[in-house]
């Protein structure tokens, strides 16, 4: 019999040529593809019992098993041969044994496919025990040593070429290093025929006999043609198995008439009289049965998207996607709105599937329980009827384990779940991370702006002012939190302050909502209360942790953890009793990394401090031409904020066209904004925002706020003397913290252009705020607000090219709204003519 082992040895010449890259490139998709459809053909036949308890469905699977190690071991061999690599025939003539043997089966299995069927028709109650589908391995064994001692026979009748060591000299595995004696090849040649020959007389017989039975059992056309077609399905199958043996007369022909090369003839037999038929066969025999290919169809579209999301995940490790650390830009989570409405459409399949699958369940219980109470219940003469009987012993066998091991409900989630799993493998959800993330930018939100969390989790931004809480925003839309999302916001949170003040609210939630309990909440009363006793317990409040234990005990009394707290604390309440007078209210924690806080803090919540013209007749507004002809018939709104640090603020500076389209044009370079960390450059939670680079090449609109910026500041702005445009989007309570813009070290990253240090900030406010984000200089003591479509310039170096301490600034957090920033880094180099030096340290 002959297989890929059959290829010839001037195949191997050609290793590296084109037409062997291509040969390969054919046969591994295709046996992929082969191997992901048995593979999903086999989970669907085991994933459902019908197919278990049936004689003929195990057969069929065990076809599909066989044909793909026989396919696997041929593979094999086809890349061993092109790639020439030799071993010894020791451990060739193995993989040439499990290749022949697993070629001889599968005629062999058709044949006791067709005999089944056979016994199944006319032996319906005597079928021999070993065609039931326990004892079915009786067959498949029997089918496995056949197979097996024919090659062993086979081969024992050849012999090693003269001068090849079994255990040591490399060969090329391929049949003719086994098979080189005439009685080989005359026995091979009468296998051949003799396989062919019963196992079409037995397809034969068996399938005419069950023709002749249905035309005598029944005459209408139906049964007649889906008997011919199943004689002619078995057929084509075998046609398909038996092709191989034809193979030396047909590569002869092709060899006369087409004037092919050899091992272009052997790989087109290959593919064509080996893979292909092996490939057609089992899907031909498994959709055509149709209660395996609905539930096939059903597989088959679940893996589908299953390997388009690992492509997916693949891209997203060698592309990095911008969606990533949601939090710390608002854009991203304004898409994240779109992503949840394709989970709500998923959600309402769901619910459509499940409602119908539970009418269904419904309807029978009604059924059952009305033949309960109508017949069953009746005279017992009503259990003689055989009808009666049959119904109830057919439902009892049937109906209701089709009914309990339905794959209907497990289907529906299973859609589901894929459904939100294919979302998440694109990277359109938010990570832990990002939840960890939005968490922290809430806290941020209440220390900076003194913010109750009890008015947060109503909704609303209040502030303690003279013991009376005032709103300082009101949002036009309110959302309350749940206790779970105070659970969530103060969960493994190592800071006391803060988790008690949210755990509280949780705990409150929790009371109030009961002991009722909501699929999507990850937290509960339980947890909120031994999560509060801890932070208490952390802060010094012994007392408040012993009654939060002890009422975690009314829920969990057998809790042996919480009982050696509830002791630990009474404990420690006998030794150090609190005292009356001391204070039991919550500090926050001084902070070591941001010396200039509570300044800090001040300025972000004046939400801007416009100057008192009054106090400093130096500050004013103008408008301002720069003595440039371009602004002489449109000259700009300034306004002087600050002689020290010199800061102004050019009102209108862009338009909001503009605006948008630089928006638009930074979407997609959007990436967490980094700060300097020595020689490199680092993320940091001091500051909270994605950022995106944009060239003057990107837009014509680039090169235009350049020349304007020209225009107002007489600095050269074109690289390297200037950074590239940079565009900021801020996250939830997106801030910055207090730094400069300058290099305070030699070794910034900022140098690397070799142009100096920062000398200007040209900031551009390219969005408005509905409350936060203010621009607060530290050191000069004011606020800046967000003024849409506005410009900030300040100078960052003295004339001397010192930095100025009184740059320190800070992006405040955006308590409410979208900002959208513009920055215009300006170098020393380059502006030697616009910006004189001077060698006075004092200027």
């Amino acid at each position: 019999m002959q297989n890929l082992t059959d290829l010839p040895g001037n195949a191997i010449n050609s290793q590296k040529s084109l037409s062997v890259i291509i040969k390969v490139c054919v046969v591994i998709p295709f046996f992929c593809i082969f191997l992901y459809c048995i593979v999903v053909m086999l989970h669907t036949f085991a994933s459902h019992r019908q197919f278990l308890d049936n004689s003929r469905y195990i057969l069929f699977a065990y076809m599909l098993i066989n044909d793909t190690l026989q396919l696997l071991s041929s593979v094999l061999l086809f890349l061993f041969i092109v790639g020439n690599v030799k071993f010894a025939i020791v451990y060739c003539a193995p993989l040439l044994f499990f290749s022949t043997s697993t070629f001889h089966n599968t005629p062999l299995i058709l044949a006791a496919m067709s005999l089944e069927r056979y016994v199944a028709i006319f032996y319906p109650l005597q079928r021999p025990a070993a065609w039931h589908a326990d004892r079915i391995w009786i067959i498949i064994l029997s089918l496995w040593l056949v197979s097996c001692i024919l090659p062993i026979v086979d081969f024992s009748l050849g012999k090693p070429q003269p001068g090849v060591n079994v255990l040591s000299t490399p060969v090329l595995c391929r049949t003719m290093v086994l098979n080189s004696s005439p009685v080989q090849t005359l026995f091979k040649m009468s296998l051949n025929g003799l396989f062919f020959a019963v196992v079409l007389a037995i397809i034969m017989f068996t399938y005419m006999r069950i023709l002749l039975e249905t035309r005598k059992m029944r005459q209408d056309r139906a049964s007649v043609a889906k008997a011919m077609h199943t004689v002619l399905l078995h057929g084509f199958q075998l046609l398909l198995c038996m092709i191989s043996f034809t193979q030396p007369v047909t590569e002869s022909l092709i060899s006369v008439y087409a004037g092919l090369l050899a091992e272009h003839i052997s790989f087109f037999i290959y593919f064509c009289f080996i893979l292909l038929p092996r490939f057609l066969s089992p899907l031909i025999y498994g959709l055509r049965d149709e209660s395996l290919r609905s539930s096939y169809a059903r597989k088959m579209q679940y893996y589908f998207k299953s390997i388009f999301s690992v492509c997916v995940i693949i891209n997203m490790i060698l592309i990095p996607l911008s969606f990533g650390e949601m939090y710390t830009s608002l854009l991203n989570v304004k898409q994240a709105i779109i992503v949840e409405r394709q989970l709500i459409d998923n959600l309402e399949t769901y619910i459509e599937h499940e409602s119908q699958r539970l009418e269904d369940i419904k309807r029978f219980y009604a059924k059952v329980s009305e033949l309960h109470s109508e017949v069953y219940n009746g005279p017992s003469a009503a259990m003689a009827n055989p009808l009666v009987a049959f119904t109830l012993i057919k439902r009892l066998q049937s109906e209701w384990i089709n009914l309990i091991y339905s794959d209907e409900a497990q289907e529906n989630t299973q859609a589901f779940r894929s459904g939100y799993e294919e979302v998440e493998e694109e990277g359109s959800l938010p990570k832990l991370e990002d939840l960890q993330g939005a968490a922290n930018g809430l806290m941020r939100l209440q220390d900076v702006y003194a913010l109750q969390v009890g008015g947060l989790v109503r909704g609303h931004f209040q502030r303690i002012t003279n013991g009376n809480p005032i709103d300082i925003y009101s949002p036009t839309i309110s959302v309350p939190l749940s206790g779970d999302d105070c659970f969530l916001v103060a969960y493994e949170l190592e800071d006391y302050y803060h988790s008690v003040q949210w755990l509280e609210e949780s705990v409150r939630l929790f009371r109030g909502a009961g002991r009722g309990w909501s699929p999507e909440n990850e937290g509960t009363l339980e947890d909120a209360l031994d999560h509060l006793a801890f932070s208490h317990f952390k802060t010094g409040n012994i007392s408040c942790a012993l009654s939060l234990s002890q009422e975690l005990l009314n829920h969990d009394p057998m809790n042996r953890r919480v009982l050696k707290n509830v002791e630990k604390y009474e404990r420690l309440l006998v030794d150090n009793p609190p005292l009356l007078s001391a204070d039991t209210g919550l500090k926050r924690p001084n902070t070591t990394y941001l010396r200039t806080r509570n300044t800090y803090e001040r300025l972000c919540r004046t939400q801007g401090t416009p100057p008192m013209r009054y106090e400093n007749p130096w500050l004013f507004c103008d408008y301002f031409n720069n003595d440039s002809p371009g602004l002489l018939l449109q000259p700009i709104r300034r306004e002087v904020l600050s002689l020290q640090p010199y800061v102004v603020l050019y009102h209108s500076f862009i338009t909001g066209s503009e605006a948008e389209r630089i928006k638009d044009l930074a979407q997609t370079g959007l990436r967490r904004s980094v700060v300097a960390s020595g020689e490199e450059q680092a993320t940091a939670e001091y500051r909270i925002s994605k950022s995106a680079w944009l060239k003057d090449t990107a837009h014509p609109i680039i090169g235009r706020l350049d020349q304007r910026i020209t225009l107002l500041t007489s600095l050269n702005v074109q690289p390297p003397f200037a950074e590239y445009l940079q565009v900021v989007n801020y996250g939830i309570g997106g801030h910055y913290e207090p730094h400069f813009d300058h290099a305070t070290s030699a070794s910034s990253p900022i140098f690397r252009l070799n142009t100096g240090n920062r000398v200007a900030t040209f900031m551009i406010y390219l969005s408005s705020v509905d409350a936060g984000g203010s621009t607060a200089f530290i050191h000069a003591n004011f606020s800046v607000p967000v003024v849409e479509n506005a410009a900030l310039f300040w100078w960052n170096l003295h004339r001397n090219g010192q930095g100025d301490g009184d740059t320190l600034h800070a992006g405040c957090p955006v308590l409410v709204g979208d900002k959208w920033v513009a920055n215009k880094w300006i170098h020393e180099y380059g502006q030697e003519f616009q910006r004189r030096c001077s060698p006075n340290p004092e200027e």
